[in-house]
This record gives structure tokens, C-alpha cells and sequence, in this order.
């Protein structure tokens, strides 16, 4: 191999101890470096990035309290586009535990080091990550650019000729074929990989290939292989978690996820998963868990979201919606309160976040805690007032406030706009994270049935009325209003019903009046958006002779 020229490579130090960060570059000007820059905590070192290409980046992963550590930083830098496919990354640290060690691993630095450590053990470590990464240069350039294609050919361009990190080379070519969906392919090459001797990422291939090709006993038994081997073996614990979910075990995937986050908790992919299974196995005091752990994770890290904040105090309330008791409920009803104002001041809604307003964010979680106590015309009030100010500040509704509405819509039975918004997040799915996407699925299946009754009623009502047949649509307006009480659409679609019948009558009946007085009562309650008030209004002149409650 080529002996390596520090003084021509541009290194970045980022330690928060400045005595280390001293002997650190010490050390790298010793073995002849003359480029070393230095950063004392994560934003300095985004910034030196942003203005210049570093051959390495030598990180330790603690940078401060609360303050973004080491792989939160490699993850942004490599999101963001900020390292040179061939930059080396090499994580120190004076922690050997396990979720840090493991946490920093998945982020997938070239090498990871734990002080103390000498100069030759530094200089080791480069120069076998330099080396790897120019000899496999062609594909990380690929990969950058998220051609998998380009990167598959790549590595069997390479794989044809002498390699000195051959496993390596397979071991991405096996990672490319799993993200294309080619399972057949991934589980061929694990395969032949496996057979020369025993490795573990051809094992984990072939219990992910197994997975992908929906063959949960064959990953099954893959991934108990590995955990013979290491009981500590979290990527085994996620792919018996994923197995068991497709055979339906519930119970037995939540055992899984639960051993998995146990290893191994700074995943936010996990942790989405771990949230997704709590749900599946009617655990929603896990699945809240994973949620807070989600928002936690993500605060000071690229994947920054008030998103986060919102799907964690909705998996609050929704430990308080399957709550056995009223005092449990009230608990976690005061939680996501709490909870809510807690967050009020944190920064990722002090940055100017114009697609998510707090206080109407805050008008649809109290609305929601109002449906959960039954006060279903106080949830459909405050609802109605968050949707006029959503609709008075923005011209496209906001993503980020769709989910939460969407929910309290299903919920006190306002169909029509619930099939707007889901039509709305439906046509965005990809911008959506786990945790949104169940949400719509999961009220999609609820509340179905009950959604199609309302539609068929209401739609029987409206043909009804077309033709003339005003009894006849009452009846169905009724029936459907039944279904969904405080829907103002179906309630005013009532009103016109009982007005043209009493208007056939010669002397009005008693009772269809004190109908009409309470579906009324009920309408002229609630704050309207424009399309129900000019409807209300065009009302208002046959309306007024029953209305007279004196009479």
C-alpha cells in the first residue's frame, strides 16, 4: 500500500476538551499534518465543513452537555452533503458503553477508537480507513450521489480484479442490493460469502434477504444463529422483531424491539419501529416511550422537528384514549399537557417555523382531550376555531398540523373534512415519518365503517332532497347526524329537510319545531367557516318563524 502524505491531507479535529484537543493535534502534526483545524462542539465544525473539504474528520462523541454529540454530527455532515465521499471518519471516545459504542457505530464512522490510545494506534486506524476508502473510492462516490446502480457496478467492476478489502466491498454490495429491494441477489451473495467461513454481516444479509422475500422462519432461524453467537447482537433482535410482526406474534415482537432498544436506544429508525410494534401488541405506554425517545433523539440532531413533539404528545393522549380508567386517563391527559407547555419556548419553534403555529397546534390538542372526556360539542368548537385561523393564515393547509386534525376529525365524526386532510397526507406519504403514516392507516381502518354509513346516509339525504322528497331525506340526515352529532355540514343539511317540511304543513308540528330548534341551537353554537355561515345565513329568513321560543 501507499505510504500516506499527511502534510498534503486537511484534517478536522472536534473535541470539547481543549487539553485534548491540544495533544490530539499534537499528535496528528507529529505524524507530519500541517492542516489541522479544530472545533470545540458540532455547529463550529458544520460551519469549517461548509467553507472546506476535509480528508479527515476526527470526532469524539461527547461535545457538551445537552449540546449535539459526535454521530449527530458525522449524520448531519453526511446528510448535508458536507464530507468528500473518500473523507475518513474516525470517532474517539473515553466511554466504552454499549449505547454509545453501538449508537456511534450504526452511524457507520470508518473506524471508532477508545482513549487512551497511542500514536501508532491513531496512525493505524487512518491509514487502514484512508486506504479502504480510496481503494473502494468509485463506489462511496456512487453512494454519495445515491445512484445504487452506479454503486453496484462499481463494486463487481472491482470484485473482478485483486482487492486487499474485498469483504468490505461485498459487504456494501450486499447493503446496495437490500436498499434496490433485491433480496434474491442479497441473499445469493451473503450466501457464497458465509460458506468460505462464518461472517456476520452475511449472516444479518441473509436474515434481512429473508425478511424482504417474506420468509419469517427462515430469518427467524438466522437470527437466533447470530444471537448464539453474541446475545448482544441488536441488528438479530430487529430483524426477530420484524419476523414476528409478519407472522403476527405481537407479543413475541414487542419481547424483540424491547431487547433491541434495550442494547441499543439512540436508533431513530428502532425507535420507530420499537413505536410501531407497541401499538400492534396494544402497548401504548411503550410505544408513548418510543415516541419521547424519538423527539429526544432528534432535538439536537439533522432530523430536528416540532413533527417529533407533536407524535409524542399524540401517543400520549393516546395512552389516555385506551385508558381502563378515568383517573389513569386524567393522568396522561394532564402529561400531554404538561408536556406541551414544557416545550412551548424550545427552539424548534423559536427558529420561525412558519408551516406550524403553536397556539393553533394547542387549540387541536385540547380539542382532542375534550373528545377523549366526551364533550364532544367543546371539541368540535375549539376544533372549528384552530381550522378558521388555520384557514385565515395559510393558503395550503400546513402538513405539520394535518395529522393532529385529522385524528379529532375522525373522531367526532367530521367525515368530510377527515377525507380531505387524509386525501392530503395520502399525496405526501413520502414526507410523512412512521409514526404519521400509522396514524392514517390505523383511523382509516377505525373508523371506516362508520365513515361509509355517514357518507351513504348523507348522500341518501342530499338525492332525496334534489327530488323533492323532503321526509324521506330528514330521516336519512337524521341517521347520519347519529353517526357523526356535531357535523355541521349534515346538521345544516338537517335544517333545510325540517325547514321545507314544516313549510308544507299547515299548522307546523310541535315536534319537528323543537327539532329544529335543537339542530339549530346546535349550529348557531359553533363557530362557521364561511362555506356553513353563508348557508346558515341563506337560511335565516325561513328559519326565523320556528325559531320564536316564546311561542
Amino acid at each position: 500500500m501507499e505510504i500516506i502524505n499527511y502534510s498534503e491531507k486537511r484534517f478536522l479535529v472536534v473535541e470539547d476538551q481543549r487539553p485534548f484537543l491540544v495533544m490530539l493535534r499534537g499528535l496528528l502534526n507529529t505524524m507530519g499534518a500541517q492542516s489541522v483545524a479544530v472545533a470545540q462542539n458540532a455547529e463550529t465544525a458544520i460551519s469549517l465543513c461548509r467553507k472546506e473539504k476535509f480528508d479527515f474528520v476526527v470526532c469524539d462523541i461527547h461535545l457538551g452537555a445537552d449540546k449535539k454529540n459526535g454521530f449527530e454530527l458525522i449524520e448531519e455532515l453526511r446528510l448535508r452533503k458536507l464530507l468528500k465521499p473518500t473523507t475518513v471518519v474516525l470517532v474517539i471516545s473515553a466511554d466504552s458503553a454499549r449505547h454509545l459504542v453501538i449508537g456511534s457505530i450504526e452511524k457507520e464512522p470508518d473506524d471508532y477508537l477508545i482513549k487512551p490510545f497511542s500514536q501508532i494506534q491513531l496512525k493505524t486506524r487512518l491509514n487502514r480507513a484512508y486506504h479502504r476508502r480510496t481503494e473502494l473510492a468509485n463506489v462511496y462516490k456512487a453512494m454519495a450521489k445515491d445512484d445504487n446502480e452506479a454503486a453496484i457496478d462499481a463494486c463487481l467492476d472491482l470484485l473482478k480484479g485483486s482487492l486487499n478489502y474485498r469483504q468490505t466491498c461485498l459487504k456494501l454490495l450486499a447493503e446496495l442490493y437490500l436498499r434496490n429491494g433485491d433480496y434474491e441477489a442479497a441473499k445469493s451473495l451473503a450466501e457464497r460469502a458465509n460458506n468460505q467461513r462464518p461472517i456476520k454481516w452475511a449472516q444479518k444479509t441473509m436474515a434481512q434477504s429473508h425478511l424482504g422475500l417474506k420468509q419469517p422462519e427462515e430469518a427467524i432461524s438466522m437470527a437466533e444463529s447470530l444471537l448464539k453467537a453474541n446475545r448482544f447482537n441488536v441488528d438479530a433482535y430487529d430483524v426477530l422483531a420484524s419476523a414476528h410482526t409478519m407472522q403476527k406474534k405481537h407479543d413475541s415482537a414487542l419481547e424483540d424491539i424491547q431487547q433491541a432498544v434495550s442494547i441499543a436506544p439512540l436508533s431513530l429508525q428502532r425507535q420507530f419501529h420499537a413505536a410501531s410494534i407497541a401499538r400492534n401488541a396494544g402497548d401504548f405506554e411503550f410505544a408513548k416511550d418510543s415516541c419521547q425517545a424519538i423527539w429526544q433523539i432528534s432535538k439536537r440532531s439533522v432530523h430536528r422537528d416540532v413533527v417529533h413533539l407533536s407524535n409524542y404528545i399524540r401517543s400520549i393522549l393516546d395512552v389516555a384514549e385506551h385508558a381502563d380508567d378515568k383517573k389513569t386517563r386524567n393522568r396522561f391527559q394532564q402529561e400531554a399537557l404538561i408536556t406541551l407547555q414544557r416545550n412551548r419556548n424550545d427552539e424548534v419553534f423559536t427558529r420561525g417555523d412558519d408551516s406550524f403555529d403553536f397556539n393553533l397546534y394547542e387549540a387541536i390538542v385540547h380539542s382532542r382531550i375534550n373528545a377523549l372526556d366526551g364533550k364532544t360539542i367543546q371539541a368540535k368548537k375549539l376544533l372549528e376555531e384552530a381550522q378558521i385561523g388555520i384557514e385565515a393564515k395559510y393558503e395550503e393547509y400546513p402538513l405539520k398540523l394535518a395529522p393532529d386534525s385529522f385524528k379529532v376529525m375522525e373522531e367526532i365524526g367530521d367525515y368530510e373534512d377527515a377525507e380531505r386532510l387524509g386525501k392530503l397526507l395520502v399525496s405526501r406519504i413520502d414526507e410523512l415519518d412512521p409514526n404519521v403514516r400509522y396514524l392514517i392507516e390505523n383511523e382509516n381502518k377505525q373508523h371506516a365503517e362508520q365513515h361509509e354509513a355517514y357518507k351513504a346516509h348523507n348522500k341518501a339525504g342530499i338525492e332525496a332532497y334534489r327530488d323533492g322528497k323532503y321526509e324521506t331525506a330528514m330521516q336519512s340526515f337524521t341517521a347520519a347526524k347519529a353517526l357523526a352529532p356535531v357535523n355541521i355540514g349534515v346538521a345544516l343539511n338537517l335544517l333545510q329537510s325540517i325547514v321545507k317540511l314544516l313549510g308544507m304543513q299547515r299548522k307546523p308540528e310541535p315536534k319537528l319545531v323543537i327539532e329544529l330548534r335543537q339542530v339549530y341551537k346546535l349550529v348557531n353554537g359553533l363557530p362557521l367557516r364561511d362555506n356553513h355561515q353563508q348557508k346558515l345565513d341563506d337560511l335565516q329568513e325561513e328559519l326565523a318563524p320556528y325559531l320564536d321560543l316564546n311561542k
